[in-house]
């Protein structure tokens, strides 16, 4: 699977030399189902609770209101994110930074907030959010969604949708399960791209002739090359091979 940057510089920052990777990584794992003036999402429950049971130890943060300061002290705390909630831009302004991910109770956590958080243990960021990394021919800052803000923030890899797919927690689940072989190991981050052209593959075979199922999902972020049929960035001796 091709992967995508808004721009140069947030591509070197995310490749950058950083900590190591922690040898078991957690996550935080948003799911609000509800938003004002929005329909309710009926896979958000069932979404969290696998992705939470594929990565134990995780904090979960979920409900029709999640406070901001929580999901922020979340995201410092883990090197994963996982999103499952309602997403809009304000396509009215010519500006991204007044839509974002939203929190219930009227919070929303925009670009502009995920932007400036600079996440330095930051790994991977999954967006099960509809339209997180679509963006609009009126908006000057096109380049500058969602998923690319998480980017931004300092993760090295984001999963963002073009529009809201009906098979999202399926999706989801059979990522994290390719990540992390059936919840047996901890997540091998540096191969989320391959991964997810792995689900987005599987869910295409089955409906070949409805591509909004399965096409809208794509990877923003370092896209690791294969040795040996492994993600070199997931260990480092791979790279010398």
């Amino acid at each position: 699977m091709s992967s995508w940057t808004p721009t140069l510089t947030a591509l070197a920052h995310a490749g950058a030399d950083r900590p190591p990777r922690p040898t078991t990584a957690t996550a935080a794992v948003v799911g609000v189902p509800t938003a004002r003036d929005l329909p309710a999402l009926s896979q958000v429950r069932a979404e969290v609770e696998q992705v939470a049971r594929l990565l134990p130890g995780s904090t979960v943060l979920a409900g029709t209101e999640v406070a901001q300061d929580a999901v922020e002290d979340a995201l410092r705390e883990h090197p994963i994110a996982h999103f499952a909630c309602h997403a809009e831009a304000d396509t009215r302004v010519a500006s991204m930074l007044t839509g974002g991910l939203r929190l219930g109770g009227g919070r929303t956590l925009s670009p502009h907030m995920v932007g400036s958080y600079h996440l330095e243990r930051a790994e991977l960021a999954f967006l099960s959010a509809c339209g997180s990394a679509a963006t609009h021919p009126r908006l000057t800052d096109e380049p500058l969604h969602l998923a690319a803000a998480f980017q931004l923030a300092g993760f090295r890899g984001v999963v963002g949708t073009t529009w809201r797919t009906p098979d999202s927690a399926r999706v989801a689940a059979a990522f994290y399960a390719g990540l992390t072989d059936g919840g047996t190991r901890p997540p091998d981050t540096a191969a989320a791209a391959r991964v997810l052209a792995e689900t987005v593959r599987a869910v295409r075979d089955e409906f070949p002739a409805t591509p909004t199922r399965w096409a809208g999902h794509l990877h923003v972020g370092v896209n690791y090359p294969l040795v040996n049929g492994r993600a070199c960035g997931s260990n480092p001796s791979l790279a010398a091979r």
